[in-house]
C-alpha cells in the first residue's frame, strides 16, 4: 500500500481525525515529532467494522533531513491503545495472540 492510499484509509476509517504536534526537535540533520492523534472510528479499519468510538493515541517519527526532504524515517505508534480504546482487544496478551495467527 502507498503512502497516499494508506493516508486515504485512514482517513475513510476516521474522518474526523485530529493530529496534535506535542514536540519538535531538532538537531543536525534530525527531526524528532512527538503527536497525539484523536478521532472516532466510523469505517472499516484493518478489517475492524466502525465501532463509533473515540480514541486517543500518542506517537513518534523520527527523520533523517537531506537536501530538504525526508530520506529516512522511523515511526511508532501505541496501536495496542487504540485497539484497547476500539474494544477490539482487552489485554496486551490478547493482543500478542490475536497477531501470531
Amino acid at each position: 500500500m502507498g503512502y497516499k492510499e494508506a493516508v486515504a484509509t485512514i482517513r475513510s476509517a476516521f474522518p474526523d481525525l485530529h493530529l496534535s504536534l506535542e514536540d519538535i526537535l531538532c538537531e543536525g540533520d534530525k527531526v524528532a515529532l512527538h503527536y497525539t492523534i484523536q478521532g472516532t472510528h466510523r469505517g472499516q479499519f484493518l478489517g475492524i467494522p466502525p465501532a463509533g468510538k473515540p480514541f486517543s493515541v500518542t506517537g513518534m517519527i523520527n527523520a533523517r533531513i537531506a537536501e530538504g526532504k525526508v530520506v529516512e524515517r522511523w515511526a511508532n505508534v501505541d496501536i495496542l491503545g487504540l485497539m484497547k480504546q476500539l474494544g477490539v482487544v482487552t489485554s496486551p496478551m490478547q493482543f500478542e495472540q490475536a497477531g501470531s495467527t
